[in-house]
């Protein structure tokens, strides 16, 4: 006789009508996976033992809670749809649960974290010993539950496996294999062919991105090109890597092997679609080279050009009464337009190419997918702006010198000077002929100041939008590289596929002639949030969002700080699993 009242609720397998032996797990809770229509007991027993010794089923013993047993005969009631277990002294009370199909790859999970785990807050991944020690006097956290009597992730791996359990009786060879899994055997032996020269391709490529151009910066952040050659190298070796194991079923349960089968079509499913919209963006290219050429000539030596130019000699001309320092003030305009001239004729020298240029986009974007022009786009605007570069650069040196002078004058005046050995501001006396010298060099530079920030400022604004251009062309790389468009139709077509949590709904259960008998609880698979689905894109707004902060963006402007793009590889997100 059971004495305990957790051990009079029995989870039972949904649409299971049947008597005889039935068998599953009694830790931590009663678990029917199925039943056995046998003479006798030893029989039954006999017959799940030979079961458990399938290869499939060994593989998920463990995360069960170990090997089921026969856990008595019961007798099913289709009038009133109860079951009693003979062998049972008390009624058992009834929990119902899903089985799925060994093919449909649906399960249980507590959440969805599994599908965006998120980093732990402790650098090592486990609480200090010190932080164990006050969680543990801390009286308002409710007590964690045994994990030998709790509903835990034990229990929806018995529910998850039951299937399988099933299958294994009858054939031992059973898996939980998608229909989907007929393409990897298909391709199983290229893929095994081609493994070491995609390995060692990756490598090379790896190596070659990795490669210093300059003492702070590798070829790979210097180059979108070089880095979305990168990331195509690192999903090709992800896909050799995990076919096998798709393949084999490996040794995990349904949710791990679940979700990496989500993420290996999801990446190829992006990949797809990626050279499908690719295709049709080089078709527009290449049939429209020669028109987009003239528009391209147009619009850069308007706007990159002429325009510019003007500004510069509209600002040395005393622009709305604004009197500049005059001889400052042509240095500036006439350095800054001879550059801009020099970048002109420059840019005269291509123009009979940029047909061309265009045309091999198009046919980089036929054969390399919409991400590899977008990459070579942004490449092509760094280089097509940087005359603007250079300008702003200069002009931002100057700003930034004149207000590191000006910070040292205000503590000349205030009587103090920086002292670098302890990096702080101490008091000091100074000479007369050190505040006369000061006075003078405070006079020159209230003077020429406006003319210096005026000429930094229209290159800073210039800057800016530049800048804005390329965080929009780096996001739109993002959504091509990492939209969960295999996910999201999982979601919609199968909610199961995509377990969000799990819940006890109420149902109601009939007897044949339709009367209400009684009603008992169903677990039941909660949707999983779109925010889980789109995680990598709510990481990756969040880093763009604190990079791209207007208060953080107008603060280095003001000190005349170096104003960059994000660094390429902040955007980047992992493909998968990596390989074991």
């Amino acid at each position: 006789m059971v004495s305990s009242s957790l051990t009079t609720t029995v989870f039972w397998p949904l649409g299971l009508q049947q008597s005889g032996f039935c068998y599953g797990w009694k830790a931590p809770l009663y678990c029917v996976a199925g039943i056995l229509d046998s003479e006798t007991e030893e029989e039954a027993a006999a017959t799940l033992n030979t079961a458990c010794n399938a290869p499939a089923w060994r593989a998920l013993q463990d995360s069960c809670g170990g090997k089921p047993e026969i856990l008595g005969h019961c007798e099913y009631d289709s009038q009133s749809n109860t079951v009693e277990i003979t062998s049972w002294n008390v009624q058992p009370t009834l929990i119902f649960y899903h089985r799925h199909p060994l093919s449909s790859l649906r399960f249980y999970a507590f959440d969805a974290s599994i599908f965006a785990p998120s980093p732990s807050i402790f650098p090592s991944g486990k609480p200090s010993q010190v932080y164990a020690r006050l969680l543990s006097q801390d009286f308002t956290r409710p007590p964690k539950p045994s994990p030998k009597t709790a509903f835990s992730q034990v229990s929806l791996n018995q529910f998850n496996a039951s299937t399988l359990l099933e299958a294994a009786i009858t054939d031992s060879s059973a898996r939980m294999l998608p229909a989907t899994a007929a393409v990897l055997f298909s391709i199983s032996t290229i893929t095994t062919l081609l493994a070491r020269p995609i390995y060692a391709l990756s490598r090379l490529v790896g190596t070659i991105a990795k490669a210093p151009v300059t003492p702070n910066f590798a070829l790979r952040d210097l180059c979108a090109i070089v880095q979305q050659i990168e990331v195509r190298a690192e999903q090709a070796e992800y896909f050799v890597t995990e076919i096998p194991h798709l393949r084999s079923r490996g040794e995990s349960d349904i949710t791990n092997y679940a979700v990496r089968y989500t993420q290996f079509f999801n990446t190829i499913w992006m990949i797809l679609n990626d050279v499908t919209i690719g295709m049709a963006f080089g078709s527009f290219l290449t049939e429209n080279a020669s028109r987009l050429a003239q528009f391209t000539d147009v619009i850069l030596n308007k706007y990159l050009a002429r325009d510019i130019i003007f500004i510069l000699g509209w600002l040395d001309s005393w622009p709305a009464g604004l009197k500049l320092n005059t001889e400052l003030s042509r240095f500036y305009a006439r350095t800054l337009m001879g550059s801009i001239r020099l970048w002109e004729r420059g840019l005269g020298e291509v123009a009979p190419y940029t047909a061309s240029i265009i045309y091999a986009l198009g046919i980089m974007s036929t054969f390399g997918g919409m991400s590899l022009v977008v990459s070579a786009l942004m490449d092509l605007v760094a280089i097509s702006t940087v005359h603007i570069y250079a300008c702003y650069s200069l002009t931002g040196l100057v700003y930034h010198r004149m207000l590191k002078t000006a910070g040292s004058l205000f503590n000349l005046f205030r009587g103090k000077r920086y002292n670098v050995l302890r990096n702080r501001v101490d008091t000091w006396e100074y000479d007369m002929d050190q505040l006369l010298f000061g006075t003078i060099l405070f006079t020159l530079l209230a003077f020429l100041f406006p003319t210096v920030l005026v000429y930094y400022a229209l290159f800073a604004i210039a800057r800016f939008t530049i800048l804005l251009l390329l965080a929009s062309m780096e996001f739109l790389l993002t959504l091509v590289n990492h939209f969960p468009l295999f996910a999201l139709m999982l979601s919609i077509k199968d909610t199961w596929r995509l377990p969000g949590g799990v819940y006890f709904r109420p149902r109601a259960f009939k007897s044949r002639q339709g009367l209400a008998v009684h009603s008992s609880l169903v677990v039941e698979n909660q949707v999983v949030p779109l925010s889980l689905l789109f995680f990598q894109y709510v990481e990756l707004s969040g880093v763009l969002a604190r990079h791209y902060n207007p208060l953080r963006l107008a603060w280095c402007l003001l000190k005349g700080e170096y104003l960059g793009a994000i660094s390429r590889y902040e955007m980047k997100y992992g493909t998968g699993p990596k390989r074991e």
